[in-house]
């Protein structure tokens, strides 16, 4: 009897982590359509399925296993949980080595790519903060954040095709400052240096975009432009 008992006991309970587990993959799979020509996303979408597999399947089975009292419920928990792990730490190399791989470095030829290839901003501030310039299938876009905790104060910008007039590179002057780029939703400044960069022009006015590579950038973005037209 007791061991009928315990039986019930380890197959109600391992619904729970059973279902923590499968909403992640269930989550990732129904946003494959979107990732697919998204690149730089990959990583994180791999880590953030993996994490929250971790939390909402493989450690609780750990607690619940246990908590049951049985060595081969928490063995096969335990087993499971360091599954998990070596998936999610696998799962994250795997996508940036794959978005290494298949963008780095950019190249114009890329430009008659479906992909989001995305270049780093170069950033003048001292601290946490990064900075990125994306070519996606149909605008311009780029990003700057101040690291902080969780979260952090951010700024955001993107220019359709549709409404982009002009791209050349330029080298922004050696003035001895540092040189204003984007406001960050605290309002407070993020800065460039003398370099490489290029001006995008819009029916709006121009936007300065402080890449290193920026023939490279402005080649690809031709191309681009030019293959949906």
């Amino acid at each position: 009897m007791s061991i009928a008992v315990a039986g019930q006991g380890v197959a109600w309970w391992l619904v729970l982590p059973v279902l923590g587990t499968a909403l992640p993959a269930v989550i990732l799979l129904g946003s494959l359509r979107s990732l697919r020509y998204e690149p730089p996303r990959w990583g994180r979408a791999a880590f953030l399925a993996g994490g929250c597999q971790l939390l909402l399947g493989g450690i609780p089975a750990v607690g619940m296993a246990m908590n049951a009292g049985t060595t081969l419920a928490t063995v096969g928990a335990s087993v499971v949980f360091l599954l998990q792990l070596t998936l999610l730490v696998l799962g994250f190399v795997f996508a940036h080595r794959a978005h290494r791989v298949l963008l780095f470095p950019p190249c114009p030829e890329l430009g008659a790519t479906p992909f989001t290839v995305a270049f780093r901003a170069r950033i003048a501030d001292l601290g946490l903060f990064s900075g990125s310039v994306a070519i996606a299938g149909d605008r311009v876009e780029w990003s700057a954040r101040r690291h902080k905790g969780r979260g952090g104060p951010t700024a955001y910008g993107s220019l359709p095709f549709d409404r982009l007039r002009g791209a050349r590179p330029t080298m922004l002057p050696d003035t001895g400052q540092r040189i204003p780029w984007l406001r960050l939703s605290d309002d407070s400044a993020v800065h460039t240096s003398a370099g490489p960069a290029v001006l995008l022009a819009s029916d709006a006015g121009e936007w300065m975009l402080p890449v290193p590579d920026a023939e490279v950038f402005v080649h690809l973005l031709r191309w681009r432009v030019s293959r949906r037209t």
